[in-house]
């Protein structure tokens, strides 16, 4: 896909996940991998939430990577998420 997309163009009603470059993306993959990186940079998320968006994060990105190459298309502020995006990508 090279032209610009909707979220309903990829995900229309119905599906609840899809499958881009052999890796299956559930709706919501995207959202809840920006808001675990949040709950990490959080200071008022206790260690047991934080940790919880870690587990989150490490098996997410790896698929969001294979799927979407997004280590050439995202800088998180977090340098640790940063890190860990860029690890899927070796």
């Amino acid at each position: 896909m090279n032209r610009s997309i909707t979220p309903e163009e990829l995900f229309p009603n119905g599906p609840d996940a899809l499958v881009i470059n052999g890796v299956k993306i559930r709706k919501g993959t995207i959202a809840s991998s920006i808001k675990n990186a949040a709950i990490i940079d959080d200071e008022d998320a206790s260690f047991i939430e934080k940790e919880k968006a870690w587990e989150y994060l490490k098996e997410a990105l790896p698929k969001l990577e294979k799927a979407f190459n997004i280590s050439q298309i995202i800088t998180w502020n977090n340098p640790r998420v940063n890190e860990l995006t860029f690890a899927c990508y070796i």
